[in-house]
């Protein structure tokens, strides 16, 4: 009598960031059988399209149970189709996530002082959104030079003070954290 062997199959994503941009892309499919959608699934191997779904809505519902509120505001800033404007469930917009990311930055003392139509334009380019107004017309708005803006932006270290992209970029690692853990615990990475 042979043993039953265990295969293990490879997790079907490299990382917790590449987990969160597929499973929120994939609000933008619809879900169809047809065969040229069937052609097109490299990277799922023999999944349905339904399968592909279902793996999808458990890495966003990961994401919810997990994280807090700005945590998945940064997530959909970051990951979510602006193609999407009404997306399935209790997920957020792309453009629902961008305006959480900037109330969530303008909560910081040394960022309070600054338009909220400013701190949302930075938040819009962090996520790969165009902005409202180009930096040159920020400067003339705002009466500051393209240094201080950049202090904004990316922060001054010599101060000790995060700019909304490291603040950003800090809420992403904070997803990386706790959902490397639950996701590997269950296959996903």
């Amino acid at each position: 009598m042979l043993a039953e062997i265990e295969i293990e199959e490879p997790a079907p994503y490299r990382s917790v960031r590449h987990a969160l941009r597929s499973a929120m892309a994939h609000e933008a499919y619809s879900i169809c059988g047809s065969p040229s959608f069937e052609r097109t699934s490299r990277g799922y191997g023999s999944l349905t399209p339904w399968d592909r779904a279902a793996q999808s809505a458990i890495v966003i519902r990961l994401l919810h149970e997990n994280c807090r509120e700005h945590v998945i505001a940064a997530a959909t800033a970051q990951f979510m189709p602006s193609e999407v404007t009404n997306p399935r469930g209790v997920l957020l917009s792309k453009a629902q996530g961008i305006d959480a990311c900037a109330r969530h930055v303008q909560a910081y003392p040394h960022l309070r002082g600054y338009p909220a139509d400013y701190l949302r334009d930075v938040v819009c380019l962090w996520a790969d959104e165009l902005p409202s107004m180009s930096e040159p017309e920020w400067m003339e708005e705002m009466q500051k030079s393209s240094r201080m803006l950049r202090y904004i932006k990316f922060g001054n270290p010599e101060r000790g003070r995060p700019g909304v992209c490291e603040l950003l970029d800090d809420l992403l690692g904070e997803a990386g954290g706790v959902l490397g853990l639950v996701y590997s615990d269950r296959g996903i990475v």
